[in-house]
């Protein structure tokens, strides 16, 4: 099945077609990968998932950024929450009382910014690690929400090794 749809999408490539086939493709790919294997190999030994029971809440306004997310935070071992608007999150924050958020800056409507703003100041949310996951790259930009709270910054497109260790380096300091 991934060797028919790598042909589609190298063919689709061929032919000039726009890349459309390239996120169900990736997501395909992971979602295929947790349902047969349900292991991450990994420096030369096998990891079986665990059922973490840490949630981590991701704020993300493109659903399959944020399913792609997702299941690279399952196959870490952890729980995990979509939500797609600033809103949202605030609303959904102090009821879940997630272990990590990973935030999205550039939303519609309330940023990724006003949230973790929003985070720092409120007494029950202060404490919860947020990594920003961005497609600004400017160092500025970076700067302004580590001066923000922020525990992480990472550049889109993410690697599954690099949130891992993310996630690792802000729940385990």
């Amino acid at each position: 099945m991934l060797a028919e749809m790598l042909r589609n999408y190298f063919f689709s490539n061929q032919l000039n077609l726009q890349f459309r086939f390239l996120r169900p493709l990736a997501l395909s790919f992971i979602l295929c990968y947790r349902l047969i294997i349900n292991q991450v190999y990994e420096g030369g030994s096998l990891i079986t998932m665990s059922s973490n029971e840490q949630k981590i809440l991701i704020v993300e306004d493109e659903a399959d950024t944020a399913e792609m997310l997702a299941e690279m935070v399952r196959l870490s071992g952890y729980q995990a929450e979509c939500t797609y608007s600033g809103k949202s999150a605030i609303d959904m924050l102090t009821n879940l009382k997630p272990s990590l958020v990973l935030l999205d800056i550039v939303m519609p409507g309330i940023s990724g910014l006003d949230v973790l703003n929003f985070m720092r100041c409120d007494p029950r949310l202060i404490g919860i690690p947020v990594i920003i996951i961005s497609s600004n790259s400017m160092p500025s930009d970076k700067q302004t929400c580590l001066d923000a709270g922020a525990s992480d910054y990472l550049t889109k497109p993410v690697s599954y090794n690099d949130l891992k260790n993310a996630i690792e380096k802000a729940l385990h300091p």
